[in-house]
């Protein structure tokens, strides 16, 4: 039973909270990839996941 207990939320070994990695994505154009003779979000995800776009990662910055 957990009730009325304190839980251990510190565990050996995770000590940092892991690193946030922001990312940049220039997106100039948009067509109709998917041949389904709409310009949808899913033209936006076939460009990101076959990288017809630029992606880089920011360097600086408070990105929470």
């Amino acid at each position: 039973p957990v009730q009325g207990n304190e839980l251990l939320l510190h565990f050996d070994g995770y000590d940092e909270e892991p690193a946030k990695i922001a990312y940049r994505v220039e997106i100039t154009e948009v067509r109709d990839e998917n041949g389904d003779g709409a310009v949808d979000l899913s033209d936006v995800q076939y460009l990101l996941r076959n990288d017809k776009n630029v992606l880089a990662t920011l360097q600086t910055g408070d990105f929470r």
